[in-house]
């Protein structure tokens, strides 16, 4: 397995509220990437509290014979709640991690970052924002209304309302490639680009690729980035 990552404020924000993780235990190996909600006054500190009490609460249990999708559902709330612990109203932060156990691949969101899949050259699965916009289109209801502002959140660590995550189990398969990342990278390449660079190079050359299109004058990288990319 070889990976690539990176972290960066970009052009325009003076602060990186993104944060990354990994670490290999005996039960596998797990990466985690967290943006901190800009909104919220502890924005920057509650992605690093986050991804901190992630890696170690993973490494305690690493002896644990838990099932892998209860032990990231049981992580992931404890460290929602070592996050309001702090102070509900001023923290918040996405997360989305993958950890690879026996050949498969278990795949956890909350937010708006996230989880691409790239299979045979393709795009085999996408996970969905936790959003305004991709809730209502999700249900099918949207009936082409305008929302005052679809990009906002409906899940994160250190919501009271939603904090629970999505998870979903894959089977890996030699030469997969998995994407983490922010929406400073997912908003501002298009998918078809971002899709033909990982298709097309290793991780280490497309990550490069990546980077210098966001850093790019024409696009500016207006926001924070931050992503893995491993390749099976």
């Amino acid at each position: 397995m070889n990976f690539a990552s990176t972290t960066n404020k970009g052009s325009i924000k003076k602060d990186n509220e993104d944060y990354l993780g990994n670490i290999k235990t005996k039960r596998g190996h797990l990466f985690a990437v967290c943006d901190g909600l800009s909104t919220m006054k502890k924005s920057k500190i509650s992605s690093r509290i986050a991804i901190n009490t992630i890696l170690t609460l993973f490494s305690e249990k690493e002896n644990d014979p838990i099932d892998p999708i209860l032990l990231i559902e049981n992580i992931i709330k404890k460290t929602h709640y070592s996050l309001i612990s702090l102070d509900d109203d001023s923290v918040g932060t996405t997360v989305a991690l993958v950890y690879l156990e026996n050949n498969n691949i278990y795949s956890a969101w909350c937010g708006d970052s996230r989880i691409y899949h790239f299979h045979n050259n393709s795009i085999e699965w996408i996970s969905r924002d936790h959003n305004v916009l991709h809730d209502i289109l999700n249900k099918g209801i949207s009936a082409g209304k305008m929302y005052r502002n679809p990009q906002a959140l409906t899940r994160f660590l250190g919501s009271n309302d939603n904090h629970l995550p999505e998870i979903v189990k894959l089977s890996l398969s030699s030469n997969d490639k998995l994407l983490i990342c922010t929406d400073g990278l997912s908003n501002f390449l298009s998918e078809p680009f971002i899709t033909k660079t990982i298709n097309s190079h290793d991780v280490y050359t497309a990550s490069d690729i990546l980077f210098d299109a966001l850093m790019q004058q024409n696009t500016g990288s207006p926001d924070n980035f931050t992503w893995y990319l491993i390749e099976i």
